[in-house]
């Protein structure tokens, strides 16, 4: 069974939007499974009863095999995405307010949204590439993962060593600036590299 990792306030930008400092090491929270849904243009339900709903649009990398001491990202890393972190915010808020976990807020049905999967060359090259995530025909976020404070090759080992890694787990590497809030209605595009890798209507 993948593990889904998450990696929060990776870019700066992001970090100063939240009001809260950069992390000295990698902030790392999970989803459960059930989270994951994928971005094939269907209607994607949400929890309204729960509070408002924020988008984070983010690469996403598949593992191929655990990670080992040394390896490069490319020697584990078989297939990448993008996706979007679903926050219940209200939730979220309340949890920090108490000093409690985040799960409620970040683990819920349908609030990992992801691609198709589709290879690529090299994180180098991936680093001088683009993302974004454009709602009802609107850009809302774009970033590089170029941007990262923790790139591939720090979180990989920071995950091996904290919680183990295996083949499908898949890693969420952070979101830039410009998150907000989604409606009943919207129709959500993620792009990579100017190309519209996956689709969704929010329900």
């Amino acid at each position: 069974m993948m593990n889904i990792f998450c990696a929060g306030k990776n870019y700066a930008l992001h970090a100063k939007e939240m009001n809260s400092a950069v992390p000295d090491e990698p902030m790392i929270f999970s989803k459960a499974t059930h989270a994951l849904a994928i971005a094939d243009g269907s209607i994607l339900n949400m929890p309204w009863e729960k509070g408002s709903v924020h988008y984070e649009v983010e690469l996403v990398f598949e593992l191929r095999q655990p990670y080992e001491k040394g390896m490069k990202p490319e020697d584990c890393i078989g297939y990448m995405g993008v996706g979007i972190d679903f926050t219940l915010r209200d939730v979220q808020t309340e949890a920090r307010k108490k000093g409690d976990p985040w799960l409620k807020s970040k683990s819920f049905p349908g609030s990992a949204l992801l691609t198709q999967l589709f290879s690529f060359d090299s994180v180098d090259d991936v680093n001088n590439r683009t993302f974004s995530l454009e709602i009802n025909g609107e850009r809302v976020q774009h970033g590089s993962p170029s941007d990262m404070i923790f790139h591939l090759s720090e979180l990989l080992p920071y995950l091996s060593e904290h919680f183990g890694t295996g083949k499908g787990d898949l890693i969420f590497t952070g979101t830039p600036e410009g998150i907000g809030a989604v409606r009943k209605g919207d129709e959500l595009s993620l792009i990579y590299d100017g190309e519209v890798k996956g689709t969704a209507v929010i329900g």
